[in-house]
């Protein structure tokens, strides 16, 4: 088994657990993994790394334990109900799993 980390930041970490098998893990247990401007961000790099690495045939994305992830902010949630953002706004995120080139297995456990 390989299990190398590539990158692994405060909130999000890519591992490689095999040949060509990779996890994402969201690891923000304190705020329960939300979509917060630094948890997207470092999304996006783990998913750029991932797409510009043609040796990677599956991405695993996880959470802890006890969350996987429980959305937006407080802030975003209450910008949409004032009308002041679209609910689309800033969450490009959520179409990373669509757009990579590999298949992406969403492995919940917890909420």
């Amino acid at each position: 088994m390989i299990n190398r980390i590539i990158t692994d930041t405060e909130i999000v970490r890519l591992v490689e657990l095999e040949k060509g098998i990779v996890q994402i893990v969201m690891q923000d247990e304190e705020n329960h993994n939300v979509l917060s401007e630094k948890l997207m961000a470092e999304l996006f790099q783990c998913f750029q790394i991932v797409s510009n690495n043609s040796t990677y045939k599956v991405v695993i994305l996880t959470g802890t334990n006890r969350y996987f992830s429980t959305g937006g902010t407080q802030e975003q949630l209450m910008s949409i109900f004032r009308a002041e953002i679209e609910c689309t706004d800033g969450f490009e995120i959520l179409s990373l799993p669509l757009k990579c080139p590999i298949p992406v297995i969403a492995a919940m456990e917890g909420h």
